[in-house]
């Protein structure tokens, strides 16, 4: 139960006791509300329910180690749980089935539960980040040093060193993070230096202040690309800092013998966000994207790959449509590595972006091979909206506009995304089917949502209103509207095509020009 929905259930009780008649009702009133808290642990059920069995005998493990739990009721507890999740999710657990089996005759045995299934989850987001340390990070050598220092058994600290060593040799990537790491553990040999008292040149106090630079130029490319992409894709205004300083620093390092992967994709990265027309900065990036991802976290690629995919849409919608192949390569990339499925599930975003795609290149049948296919990915929530929009989409890809008006009326407007696709959408059908009120009333109707919309950033308002005044005027002379001669229109069309040309903001710039052909093969 959600945290929100448990604040209205009491809310709902202190009001309804003004108005219950008995002692009784306010006890089963009571009774009822608190039986439903009581009934789950959703936090704690989550956490478990995300482990995968593995993950779960782990954890099963180290609950039971009287080392990290000494409390056997806890760990006879979370013995249980874990069973029940195993069998079907955890999603009948009761506290007094729980009380009776366990624990019976207990005192106060539901504040008791509580108090155990707190206790518990204290410990999974302990065991999770204990976990992850043992099986992502060599920060714990650090400690091991620090901890011989201070028993004063610094010459033991060698063994430790060598075992960072040979760790540090059988790593296959070289993310920011390391470079933290070996931080705090040349942070560790430096001390190990001042206990022992050693007149001679310390390499570690070196190697910490390369370490820390890299971590912090690294940290930095990566903030800074970060800030650049969200403020073309949402209503942000990040201002970066030191991007001269970024890229004369990360140059230094990124030389023949040292090539720096932390460094290099997001210093490419930067310049391509930068300056749009690098396309060397870009092909460097994608390309070495794609040798390399298999060296990222899942979160990290997706990253990244926004950042190719955000480029190709800019350049698009500045009316370089060449892009669309490169954006369905991506796709295509990210979809067969498992980027786009992570979790076995599709977003609607994704969905709706790659039936774009595919219809923008042309390609219908794997489109809809595409929609078949990958419905099954989407969310259930999602599912029926995301399917109805953008097999009106394909409708109106394939001419078929009555019908893609009509798959239109199974969709709800919940997100601005949604009402803007749908939009366009109905306003490019009733073009086609020179519906001239609808069409109208509908471009008005738009115009109002666009100007009130406080969520969508200025970019993409400056586009889509370019949109709807080309359309307007490409309506105009579609349906003939004032008696054109044939050179007027001609001569209209030509400086049409002008404007649209250096237009670097508009949506839908491709279908413009479409547009703009079929009348001029009709003058």
């Amino acid at each position: 139960m959600k945290k929100s929905t448990k604040k209205l259930f009491i809310i709902l009780f202190f009001i309804n006791l003004n108005y219950l008649n008995s002692h009784y009702q306010t006890f089963s009133l009571y009774f009822f509300i608190t039986n439903i808290f009581l009934m789950i642990n959703t936090d704690l059920i989550k956490i478990l329910s995300a482990l995968d069995k593995k993950g779960r005998k782990r954890f099963l493990q180290f609950l039971e180690s009287p080392y990290y739990n000494t409390h056997l009721p806890t760990a006879k507890l979370g013995r249980y749980l874990l069973t029940e999740i195993d069998k079907n999710g955890g999603l009948h657990l009761d506290k007094n089935q729980i009380l009776n089996k366990l624990f019976p005759n207990k005192e106060d045995g539901e504040a008791w539960l509580y108090n155990m299934l707190s206790k518990i989850l204290k410990l999974a987001v302990a065991f999770i980040g204990l976990n992850r340390q043992s099986e992502k990070s060599m920060i714990s050598h650090y400690h091991q040093i620090q901890g011989l220092i201070e028993l004063e058994l610094p010459q033991y600290c060698n063994k430790v060193e060598k075992d960072y060593t040979a760790g540090l040799a059988a790593l296959s990537t070289n993310q920011s993070e390391q470079f933290l790491e070996h931080y705090f553990f040349q942070e560790a040999l430096d001390s190990q230096f001042v206990a022992e008292g050693l007149r001679k040149d310390d390499i570690a106090l070196l190697e910490k202040n390369l370490a820390l630079d890299s971590f912090y130029l690294a940290q930095k490319l990566r903030i800074t690309c970060d800030m650049l992409s969200r403020n073309e894709i949402i209503n942000t205004n990040y201002q970066t800092t030191a991007i001269s300083f970024l890229k004369n620093q990360s140059e230094k390092l990124l030389n023949e013998e040292n090539k720096i992967q932390s460094f290099l994709i997001y210093y490419h990265a930067l310049s391509f966000m930068e300056n749009r027309d690098d396309k060397q900065a870009f092909y460097a990036f994608t390309q070495m994207l794609e040798e390399r991802k298999s060296d990222y976290p899942v979160y990290e690629k997706w990253i990244l790959y926004n950042y190719a995919l955000n480029h190709c849409i800019r350049k698009i919608n500045t009316g370089n449509p060449d892009f669309y192949i490169e954006l369905h390569r991506l796709y295509l990339s990210m979809l067969q590595d498992g980027t786009l499925t992570n979790k076995g599930h599709l977003t609607q975003w994704d969905f709706k972006n790659i039936v774009t795609v595919g219809l923008r290149i042309h390609d219908f049948d794997w489109t809809e091979q595409f929609i078949k296919n990958y419905a099954s990915y989407l969310h259930p929530e999602e599912k029926e909206n995301a399917l109805s929009f953008n097999l009106a989409s394909l409708y109106l890809a394939k001419k078929d506009f009555v019908t893609a008006l009509r798959q239109l009326q199974e969709v709800e407007f919940t997100d601005p995304a949604y009402h803007l696709g749908a939009k366009i959408i109905q306003i490019k059908c009733y073009f086609e089917l020179k519906e001239e009120d609808a069409f109208l009333s509908l471009v008005e109707a738009f115009k109002k949502y666009i100007n009130r919309n406080r969520i969508l950033g200025s970019y993409k308002k400056l586009a889509n209103k370019a949109f709807l005044r080309f359309t307007g005027e490409l309506f105009d002379i579609y349906i003939n509207k004032h008696g054109y001669r044939n050179k007027e229109k001609v001569a209209h069309l030509d400086a049409l095509h002008k404007k649209l040309e250096n237009e670097t903001a508009i949506a839908n710039k491709d279908w413009l020009f479409e547009k703009l052909a079929d009348l001029s093969a009709l003058s």
